[in-house]
């Protein structure tokens, strides 16, 4: 018995050699421990939680609707949805989740920028009345409802949209051309160092920040 459970031990031991000669490691505790520490790294990495904060496209101020819940996108905003959507589709930006305002605008937004990404958002959007000119404490707690989902974008109204940018950011980045004015159709994409019922000021990083004016010159 005792070389039975000796035999097992010298095979385990073997399949952790050639892993490691495999990944270019030479066998030792040392080589070890930082296959381990480098695995814990990445699951670390792959889990963190995204959030992409957009704010709709530039609405028609001349459309001749009065009611400002159903006032619809201009041509320059359709334009500058769709762009913003190509631009996500990038390096697998694009969000599994989406919390949207109804509002009219929002909603021609969200519908231009997934025809820009050639992606059907219809069963991964969730439409959000309290989204609409939501405030920032409104926001924050739809925030936190959501604990499914890892990777979400937020779409809505400022000023709502600028204050959760200043108060999940620790610090803006310097080289951030429209520093905190939130542009229509901008989208900063955050990465999370909380879980998002788990929300508190200053948790969150800004990876990249876009405009559609910058995207169209």
């Amino acid at each position: 018995m005792y070389h039975n459970v000796k035999s097992v031990a010298l095979r385990k031991k073997m399949i952790i050699c050639d892993v490691i000669y495999r990944v270019g490691f030479t066998y030792s505790p040392i080589a070890v421990v930082g296959l381990r520490a480098g695995s814990r790294f990445l699951a670390s990495f792959m889990t963190k939680n995204r959030l992409a904060v957009m704010r709709h496209a530039k609405s028609d101020l001349y459309s001749g609707e009065h009611e400002d819940f159903l006032r619809p996108l201009s041509e320059r905003g359709a334009r500058d949805a769709r762009r913003m959507g190509r631009w996500m589709a990038q390096d697998d930006r694009l969000p599994e989740w989406i919390l949207s305002s109804p509002a009219r605008r929002a909603r021609e937004t969200l519908n231009l920028f997934a025809e820009g990404a050639k992606v059907d958002f219809g069963d991964r959007t969730e439409w959000i009345d309290a989204l609409y000119l939501g405030s920032l404490e409104v926001i924050v707690n739809v925030l936190k409802t959501q604990k499914r989902h890892r990777n979400l974008m937020i779409l809505g109204h400022n000023p709502g949209l600028e204050e959760l940018i200043g108060y999940l950011v620790a610090e803006i980045p310097a080289a951030s051309e429209v520093k905190m004015r939130f542009a229509t159709g901008a989208i900063y994409m955050l990465e999370m160092a909380c879980r998002f019922d788990k929300l508190e000021r200053g948790c969150a990083n800004v990876v990249t920040h876009q405009r559609p004016k910058a995207l169209a010159s």
